[in-house]
């Protein structure tokens, strides 16, 4: 695209890890980018590097979602005990530390941050450290697959029967739901 002397703006990319992945090429090539829904707060911060001076976005950053989700869970659920999973993309990683830094301020209680890999398909290992920590709600701001293994699963481990799942933007697909089975109900 940056090679094309037609193209004269470029719409995307759709998520923070590829716009940070490409962001340094396309604007080197003096064109613009604009996201409706790269979410990363670095993205668009007064301080950010001269390589994303051609990025623009369309979307509220990490911190509006992160504020947003401590709000709803601790003074709409009233829950004070969360665990957290990411799965490592700037994206899921930005979502997750800022509803921590909100929730704690609040009063609220990481009580585990656990990490997946992409690809991962197991997640008994993280789901049972996940439940020794005795979390009242898990929060997986993550992609649909690892998230359809996750909100799957989480009934096979002792201890989550009842904590109630919450996750992000990322899990807004009818591929989740169908991956998620019954435990998406409630969602």
């Amino acid at each position: 695209l940056t090679n094309d002397p037609t193209v004269v703006g470029i719409i995307g990319s759709s998520c923070s890890s590829a716009t940070v992945g490409g962001i340094q090429t396309i604007t080197e090539s003096g064109l613009t980018s604009i996201s409706g829904s790269a979410t990363a707060n670095a993205l668009t911060q007064p301080d950010r590097g001269p390589e994303y001076d051609g990025f623009l976005r369309t979307a509220f950053p990490d911190e509006f979602q992160g504020e947003l989700v401590a709000n709803f869970i601790f003074g709409a659920l009233g829950l004070t005990k969360a665990a957290t999973i990411h799965d490592g993309s700037a994206y899921a990683e930005g979502l997750v530390n800022d509803f921590s830094g909100f929730f704690e301020e609040m009063g609220g209680e990481i009580t585990m941050a656990e990490a997946v890999s992409d690809g991962q398909t197991d997640m008994n290992p993280v789901l049972t450290n996940v439940a020794s920590s005795e979390p009242e709600i898990l929060y997986f701001p993550i992609f649909t697959d690892e998230g359809g293994f996750i909100a799957d699963q989480v009934d096979d481990v002792a201890g989550l029967e009842d904590v109630a799942l919450m996750g992000s933007d990322g899990l807004f697909s009818l591929d989740f739901v169908d991956a998620a089975g019954p435990n998406v109900e409630g969602m």
